[in-house]
């Protein structure tokens, strides 16, 4: 009995296209890899048993296969050509990698420049927390992890003098609070 591949995400709108959705795209696939049982392929933790070892080598090419499958089918056709001649899963994967993960700098002040000037708009506070949370997560993504006293004192920063009451209760805790907490705690 064949198992199938499991493409739990794979619209087109979803496509790797290049370096702009590389990080959403390399976090959906990671999971449908997971979810599929195929992420010790693309990491390499699993080799190529040898050709004597018949029914693990059978094996080993069908998840070599279910790996490059979702790989391929993740991606835009226009970037085809930067894979197509590579082998393995590990290969593609750390190709595109290659071409799309770079991390630069500028990134990470713009990041970083946006985090620190965002403030409580006319959405309100759910939006502010749900945007500084995903700033907060693609700084994560480019290796800037941020301490959560540094979160704590953004998002005080951030909110209105009518929040002052809430702001000086923060503050006058002898620990801060974590970030994820603070959003519960504004009732």
């Amino acid at each position: 009995m064949s198992k199938s591949v499991k493409m739990s995400f794979c619209k087109e709108s979803n496509k790797l296209v290049g370096a702009s959705n590389y990080l959403a795209w390399k976090k959906r696939t990671n999971l449908n890899l997971i979810e599929n049982e195929v992420m010790d392929h693309v990491k390499g933790s699993i080799t190529k048993p040898t050709k004597e070892d018949v029914q693990t080598l059978a094996k080993f090419m069908k998840g070599q296969v279910r790996a490059q499958r979702i790989l391929i089918e993740s991606i835009k056709d226009p970037l085809i050509p930067y894979v197509s001649k590579l082998d393995t899963s590990k290969e593609i994967y750390d190709k595109l990698a290659e071409l799309f993960s770079i991390i630069t700098t500028r990134e990470v002040i713009s990041l970083r420049q946006e985090f620190y000037k965002l403030k409580i708009s006319k959405e309100g506070i759910a939006s502010y927390f749900m945007r500084i949370s995903e700033i907060r997560d693609q700084l994560q993504d480019l290796g800037e992890v941020m301490s959560n006293k540094e979160m704590t004192t953004i998002v005080l920063n951030a909110l209105p003098e009518e929040w002052g009451n809430f702001t000086s209760s923060i503050y006058g805790k002898k620990e801060v609070a974590p970030f994820q907490d603070m959003f519960t705690m504004r009732d």
